[in-house]
């Protein structure tokens, strides 16, 4: 059983929405958050997750000013009338399109509780320091300000898939139609009565689990304020609001992963020619590019692009060790180029796939970068394996694309 519920969102002014809207904040580092806030202005959804942007280049990202200044702007926001907060607790449905793709998933909230007993399924380690800083932003402003990247399986509701499908095909409760910088449309629709809230709720309750896609730090961060309230509540209920938190949850088969490519600075004092022959040892490789499979990857070296297809008797197994940024690490980073801890090295940087290959040309080409990797993506299957057998994934498997835009929703996990 999975619980989710319906919840009074803040929600921005219609007349200010595309200044609000801005990338999630793991996206973007502290020079383009700057830029958001130069160019979209004091509405910038950007001063209340990236609220650095509102101080000198040279203050810590990390001090307590920063995250109490995210608190000033957020109520700031709300009390300029930039957010109306809805007059009932209703749902959402966000819908996203870009080109040819859509996706479309259910806004509301999700208990606390459900991740602390598996039944929200991860995938990823969290890294401390990520935790702290997005942990410190909700406990300081007490607001979830951006939601989790769920997703369910598919195949265990049609029904729900279902219906948010006909849901969506009614414009009539239609909030936003806005079309980002990236050419990627975000709608959002409200759902208001009763009896599909009702119908929401008992279809989630079917659910056996649900798997986090994109928002590990965020799922972590925002669990340990509703803990830390927990502990300190004498009165604690469990259906106070800090037990919850935003989440967007989306049908399985709806969702698009893209590759998570990567460069590395050198080739560990090989030759190009040794490094190709080291490769050579577990991989058929040919000149040229063709479209990739499992197990086969795209390597560009020396303004060439090569074909590389693991070798039959080096498959493995295992729902980790089968998946192919494992066989790039394991039969390539580490053993050839010597990068024992990809999340650690500064040799290695990691692309997402919404760059496409170009760009890992350009940056090879730019000198700074000796090889690049590209590789095909992680299906969803292998994640939902993962995650079932209680396992993690290497770093920077997936690439979930179109990204939840930030500043659609606000939920107060302190009010009344």
């Amino acid at each position: 059983m999975v619980r989710i519920k319906p919840f009074r969102a803040y929600v921005p002014n219609k007349q200010y929405v595309e200044e609000i809207i801005c990338p999630p904040y793991d996206v973007i580092d502290t020079e383009e958050s700057r830029q958001i806030a130069q160019k979209k202005g004091e509405r910038s959804f950007i001063h209340i997750i990236r609220s650095e942007v509102d101080f000198p280049e040279n203050v810590d990202p990390y001090s307590d000013a920063i995250y109490q200044k995210a608190k000033e702007n957020l109520l700031n926001f709300i009390k300029k009338g930039y957010f109306l907060q809805e007059n009932q607790e209703v749902f959402f449905i966000y819908q996203q399109q870009w080109k040819n793709h859509i996706q479309s998933g259910i806004v509301g909230l999700t208990h606390i509780d459900d991740y602390i007993n598996n039944k929200i399924k991860k995938h990823e380690f969290t890294r401390p320091e990520k935790e702290e800083d997005r942990f410190r932003h909700i406990d300081i402003t007490g607001f979830n300000c951006e939601p989790v990247f769920f997703a369910f399986k598919s195949q265990e509701s049609k029904e729900l898939e279902d219906f948010i499908n006909r849901f969506v095909m009614d414009k009539q409760n239609l909030l936003y139609d806005v079309e980002d910088e990236n050419q990627i449309v975000h709608r959002i629709f409200r759902i208001s009565k009763k009896e599909e809230i009702d119908f929401i709720i008992k279809h989630f309750s079917h659910l056996p689990s649900i798997y986090i896609a994109d928002g590990h730090h965020r799922t972590a961060s925002t669990v340990r304020a509703g803990l830390k309230r927990k502990e300190q509540d004498k009165n604690y209920h469990p259906e106070k609001p800090y037990n919850y938190f935003l989440s967007v949850t989306f049908p399985s088969q709806q969702l698009k992963i893209l590759p998570y490519n990567r460069v590395v600075k050198d080739l560990n004092s090989y030759t190009s020619e040794q490094f190709l022959e080291k490769i050579k040892e577990k991989f058929l490789v040919n000149k040229g590019k063709s479209n990739l499979s499992v197990h086969e990857f795209h390597l560009y070296l020396e303004g060439e692009w090569y074909h590389l297809k693991l070798k039959e008797p080096y498959l493995r197994k295992g729902e980790v060790e089968n998946l192919d940024v494992s066989y790039l690490q394991d039969y390539v980073l580490d053993p050839i180029l010597g990068i024992k801890d990809p999340r650690t090295s500064e040799r290695i940087h990691f692309v997402g796939g919404i760059k496409g290959e170009e760009e890992l040309k350009k940056l090879v080409d730019s000198g700074k970068w000796k090889v690049a990797f590209s590789l095909h993506p992680t299906p969803i299957d292998a994640l939902f394996k993962v995650a079932d057998a209680g396992q993690v994934m290497p770093p920077k498997s997936t690439w979930f694309e179109p990204k939840l835009k930030s500043g659609f929703f606000l939920y107060n996990i302190d009010s009344e």
